[in-house]
């Protein structure tokens, strides 16, 4: 019985392998970033889209930008929204930060670091201003780079979308939302040390992460 059981399975994965077409990747999508995303400890500022929109970048749908005050703090967080891509995050910013990536990264003070809760992000210190940078994926831990970005594909997506994609779905849910963040201290007087501002930017980072897990997963594929 079980063997009939892991025959019919496997027939009818092979099955859906043949009759299916192969989709375009980096097909874009329709999709409105919110206007507000709270982030904890933080009080929203403004809130605008982005204007590279018209960039010629087949996957990129959608981008908007969000700023936060915390006392003398300044957070700014760029998300850009991906419907297909390699999650390749220092090619991200070359792309859309080449001034930043000029300046830092021809310096090597890019540092991966790795999270429980979240996954791996990229940071950097520029002067005064602290950046973070990572790729927020459907499935599996955030990613700075195109290998760890395709092994959650292959190893999270085939284990949450394999019905979804006996139903129609592609298999590999390839978007991501790739947000920057950097965080300034504007007060000479009460400026904050690097210590206080590596905490301050790691725990914005840990909220933003947290509600967008929820919300990717239920937006438009």
């Amino acid at each position: 019985m079980v063997l009939v059981s892991v025959f019919a399975t496997v027939t009818l994965v092979l099955g859906k392998i043949t009759l299916t077409p192969a989709t375009e990747k980096g097909t874009k999508t329709s999709v409105d970033l919110p206007e507000a995303v709270p982030v904890e400890g933080w009080q929203a500022r403004s809130t605008a889209a982005l204007k590279d929109q018209d960039l010629d970048k087949p996957s990129y749908v959608e981008g908007r930008e969000y700023q936060y005050i915390n006392g003398s703090a300044v957070l700014d967080v760029q998300a850009r929204y991906f419907s297909g891509t390699n999650g390749n995050v220092p090619e991200f910013i070359k792309t859309y930060f080449p001034s930043l990536a000029k300046d830092t990264m021809t310096k090597d003070i890019w540092e991966v670091r790795a999270f429980e809760q979240s996954g791996s992000v990229l940071l950097a210190s520029d002067t005064e201003v602290l950046h973070l940078s990572s790729c927020i994926n459907p499935y599996g831990g955030s990613t700075v780079s195109a290998r760890a970005y395709k092994q959650n594909r292959n190893f999270q997506d085939i284990r949450y979308r394999l019905v979804p994609w006996l139903l129609g779905e592609n298999l590999k849910d390839e978007r991501c939302l790739w947000t920057h963040m950097s965080v300034i201290s504007t007060d000479a007087q009460q400026k904050k040390t690097p210590e206080e501002m590596s905490i301050l930017i790691e725990n914005a980072w840990s909220s933003w992460y947290k509600w967008w897990t929820v919300q990717i997963l239920e937006m438009e594929k």
